[in-house]
């Protein structure tokens, strides 16, 4: 029996701690998470200003929610947010320190979806907006999703805590941007991807993401679990098992059976990479247009540039004829908003690049001109896009004969890929992972396989930039690591291929263009009855769309 005295103090302490849960709750009710500043460090993103959008994006992490041990959800987005600045800037190491990062801290809060108070259920948009160009063949409506959710951070009951002993952290009701918690999850899982290539499916934390995502860590029943799919369908194309994956993106595609959402740009966009990687060119088109059209609806600027990226890739691929039909109706959307430098140039150099493969050099050199006066003297020159300006420009002197100028700008872009390559950051990553014992030489053999194979067509196809800085630049080492492990597996024959492939790689590294002019003239110019039947077939197809 509890004394009067022992009753009074007990009221007292609980009385205490509810007042203090209660004032907990009110201060955190005041401010959002991520806070405003995040939010505002956007402008200058997507206008291309990376280095001042990282600074902020920094300035603002240092204030994000700290748990009594660590750092909590909200720096999910903080971080990837680093992480993308550095990826814009070519920056590849620490963008993918900054995309492990968000990703670590999702697997130690996996579960907190849970706590959100979700609204029950979805209100309908009552206004669409019209896509400038086209209109979706999907017949979802859009749905309303409030910015600002509440969420429990702590522990609701620390019972176990007062018994074990430890750290008792009563649990405080935060408003969190719950979607752009999760758009920066799936941006930074898409990101370490790409970053990673084949080395993904050996990375401990894709096994992690995997696991902590295949318990559906979210309301059961609920039309949230359109959002856990989507980053479940991501996990497990990082994992290799891209027939598994798309299922769970297309569930994701629409909330509640019906909605549209903010994120089903970001499933759209996954649906028609896995279908370009299959080889389905007209499935991957069509997934790319619908994710352009949701992008816009829910004004997402980074999907929209990288569907319009994909599309066009598609439909060069595919080989289609003309210019990629929404191109010239969206570049004149995006000339007339403001702080959208990203998308304005990018824009531009997909039209030009499809001009110049047509064989319209003027009107791909203005393009690239138009492109050159948006980027400017802004940061993003100095990044990727900056790079691939470059690389364009390069293309398309050459088109005009003018070969010195070609020379230079060309070799401009490809000291820039040295630093800003994803193959060839591929290729450090697995040489690393071997020459530090980290796996074993069976998966070392399968690895080197990937990253040093010679560019196929696809490659040039879809990416000839980065076909044309792994073979400009050289990377003997990795090639020696790979003789060295086909030895110690007693594949002698691989071995003499790999010996073979080291002294080609080491003559024509030293060429111009990586070989690919001797390749050229070889073709165009070698004895009819040396040449085996492919490269003569490529000799009239040469001649055939380049006459003159």
């Amino acid at each position: 029996m509890i004394s009067p005295l022992r009753g009074r103090l007990l009221v007292t302490v609980i009385a205490v701690f509810c007042i203090g849960l209660v004032a907990s709750q009110s201060d955190a009710q005041q401010t959002n998470t991520p806070s405003m500043g995040y939010f505002s460090a956007f402008h200058d993103f997507h206008d291309g200003e990376y280095r001042d959008a990282l600074k902020d994006f920094k300035d603002e992490g240092r204030g994000a929610v700290k748990t009594a041990m660590a750092r909590w959800i909200d720096s999910i987005c903080y971080e990837t947010m680093v992480g993308e600045c550095h990826f814009q800037m070519g920056n590849l190491n620490q963008s993918l320190d900054h995309y492990t990062a968000a990703l670590q801290l999702y697997v130690a809060y996996s579960d907190w979806m849970i706590r959100v108070q979700f609204p029950p259920a979805i209100r309908p948009r009552t206004v669409g907006k019209q896509t400038p160009w086209g209109v979706s063949l999907r017949k979802s409506r859009l749905g309303h999703f409030q910015s600002t959710m509440l969420t429990a951070q702590g522990r609701v009951n620390n019972n176990e805590q007062i018994k074990r002993g430890g750290v008792v952290q009563q649990a405080i009701l935060y408003p969190i941007n719950v979607q752009e918690i999760v758009r920066c999850t799936t941006l930074a899982m898409r990101r370490r991807r790409q970053l990673l290539g084949p080395v993904c499916v050996h990375d401990p934390l894709t096994a992690q993401l995997l696991t902590a995502l295949s318990r559906k860590p979210g309301p059961p029943n609920h039309w949230s679990q359109a959002w856990i799919n989507l980053q479940l369908g991501i996990a497990l194309s990082a994992a290799g098992k891209n027939d598994r994956a798309v299922p769970y993106l297309r569930s994701a595609v629409v909330a509640a059976g019906e909605f549209d959402h903010p994120l089903t740009a970001t499933a759209l966009l996954e649906l028609g990479r896995l279908a370009l990687v299959a080889g389905n060119y007209n499935a991957a088109s069509g997934f790319f247009l619908e994710a352009t059209y949701s992008a816009y609806n829910y004004s997402n600027a980074g999907i929209l540039e990288e569907a319009f990226r994909y599309g066009a890739m598609t439909h060069q691929l595919a080989n289609k004829k003309g210019m990629y039909p929404p191109l010239a109706a969206a570049i004149k959307w995006a000339n007339i908003k403001k702080d959208l430098g990203q998308l304005q140039a990018s824009l531009l150099m997909l039209a030009a690049e499809n001009n110049a493969v047509m064989g319209q050099t003027p009107r791909a050199a203005m393009l690239l001109t138009d492109a050159g006066r948006i980027i400017g003297r802004r940061q993003m020159k100095a990044g990727r896009i900056g790079t691939k300006l470059n690389f364009l420009r390069a293309l398309v002197k050459f088109q005009q004969k003018k070969i010195a100028d070609g020379d230079q700008l060309l070799a401009t872009a490809m000291a820039a890929m040295k630093r800003g390559s994803f193959w060839l950051f591929h290729i450090s990553l697995a040489d690393g992972l071997y020459t530090s014992g980290a796996i074993t030489p069976r998966v070392a053999m399968d690895l080197y396989d990937k990253v040093l194979r010679d560019p196929q067509p696809a490659d040039w196809a879809s990416d000839p930039m980065e076909s044309m800085a792994v073979l400009m630049t050289p990377h003997p080492l990795p090639i020696e690591h790979w003789f060295e492990v086909a030895l110690k597996r007693r594949a002698h024959e691989k071995a003499l291929e790999i010996s073979d492939r080291a002294r080609r790689h080491r003559f024509f590294s030293s060429l111009a263009f990586g070989g690919r002019l001797q390749s050229l003239r070889w073709i165009l110019e070698g004895p009819t009855e040396v040449l085996d039947k492919a490269a003569g077939l490529r000799r009239r197809d040469l001649l055939a769309r380049y006459p003159v």
